[in-house]
């Protein structure tokens, strides 16, 4: 989840600083090649620029040795078990991992942002589609598979939120908030690869382009929390807060809705339960999203998605194999929405759990996550809406994809046209 218009000299003092810290990055550090080619805020990377950029930051933070070191014979036990009991269908990698294989994505154009959200405007009649990047990329479309236009931004202006880090805002989640009747954004800002990070809350009486005004942030983390306040989601009770990035790991947290569409956190309640950790490799896991299904079988069970693995930022020589330690999409399902939750196997999340939904596939997607899932009121089916990246070229701007989701037998599976 890297926001992409940085600018590229801008990271040179950032780099040093993280390379003199390297006990406290996470996954927004990538290669000095990923870096360059982010930096670059463009689908198709300048070869010259990104060079520049390299030569200027010099090597890369030590601690990214170790994300490269992983490898298909140290990748987690339960990708091997749990996570892949479901699909039937798969191939071997050179290595003999089995990887599996996922049917085609509905076919929605060619939509370029990082962590989508999705949701229809019934006034309007269209889907709004907000990502990371700018003050949170903006598309439209009548249908739910495109073609999706560019129509500017959800924010009216940049965040003004007192943190150390970067403006940019990342990772937002839409929501409509029928009591208040207003559409809400909650997003996050962070210094890039700690913890000095906030989440905060827009508001928007129209969903319209532009009219999401900031209503500010809603808490903050630092270096002196356990927790990394990143990728703010809603929770189908609408009362509580799903968030975390590596470090501490996923919380869930308790949130009171006030009047205006208005939203407020105690500190009594942060960090709040923790739901999804203990993952290898420095406990890469983020992008949580719990979901609520009407589908019969999953009657009486909340979902919980996260993202696990290296998101970005990759050494394209050593790439690692598909279905390993690259960004993927895990769930664990719980009769409560705090939790705890459980893979197929039983296995917490809170303790490295989790069965696969979706992962990198042969010939199609690399490294695919920063999931959210929406129920489509125009078809009644649940829609999962995700970036992913090819594998030819891993690290240039991530592209929307879009599929299905059947809960046949109670699990989550992608399901294409």
């Amino acid at each position: 989840m890297v926001t992409a218009n940085i600018g590229r000299w801008a990271l040179l003092p950032l780099i040093l600083a993280l390379s003199a810290s390297a006990g406290k990055l996470h996954r927004r550090v990538p290669s000095a090649a990923g870096l360059a080619q982010y930096a670059s805020g463009r689908k198709s990377n300048s070869p010259a620029a990104a060079q520049a950029v390299i030569q200027a930051i010099g090597d890369q933070p030590p601690s990214l040795a170790a994300i490269k070191a992983a490898s298909v014979k140290h990748a987690q036990s339960h990708y091997n078990s749990s996570t892949h009991s479901s699909h039937k269908n798969s191939s071997s990698s050179p290595s003999g991992h089995k990887v599996p294989t996922y049917p085609q994505m509905l076919d929605i154009g060619e939509v370029y942002l990082r962590d989508p959200t999705i949701i229809y405007d019934a006034k309007l009649k269209q889907y709004i589609v907000a990502g990371t990047d700018d003050k949170l990329v903006y598309y439209s479309s009548s249908n739910l598979t495109g073609p999706y236009t560019r129509n500017g931004n959800c924010l009216s202006a940049t965040p003004n939120i007192p943190n150390p880090g970067v403006a940019s805002p990342w990772a937002p989640s839409l929501f409509y908030n029928s009591a208040a009747q207003v559409y809400q954004v909650f997003y996050c800002v962070s210094a890039f690869g700690t913890r000095s990070s906030a989440i905060a809350l827009a508001v928007s009486s129209t969903g319209e382009p532009g009219s999401f005004q900031d209503k500010g942030a809603l808490f903050f983390s630092s270096d002196r929390t356990d927790y990394n306040a990143l990728d703010p989601a809603l929770t189908p009770d609408g009362g509580h807060l799903s968030y975390g990035s590596y470090f501490g790991g996923v919380y869930i947290a308790k949130m009171t809705q006030g009047s205006g569409g208005d939203a407020s956190v105690s500190p009594d309640n942060l960090p709040g339960t923790l739901v999804a950790a203990g993952y290898a490799n420095g406990n890469p896991v983020e992008g949580s999203y719990v979901y609520e299904s009407k589908q019969q079988d999953a009657e009486g069970y909340y979902y919980l998605f996260v993202s696990q693995g290296q998101c970005c930022g990759f050494d394209l020589a050593h790439l690692p194999a598909d279905d390993t330690t690259e960004y993927k999409v895990l769930v664990g399902r719980s009769k409560s929405v705090t939790g705890p939750y459980l893979d197929k196997q039983g296995k917490d999340m809170a303790e490295g759990g989790g069965s696969l939904v979706l992962s990198s596939s042969p010939g199609a997607t690399y490294a695919p996550g920063g999931q959210s899932v929406y129920r489509d009121p125009v078809s009644g089916r649940d829609v999962m809406v995700f970036h992913y990246s090819q594998k030819s070229d891993a690290n240039a701007y991530a592209r929307l994809g879009m599929y299905y989701l059947d809960f046949e037998g109670g699990w989550p599976s992608v399901v294409g046209k």
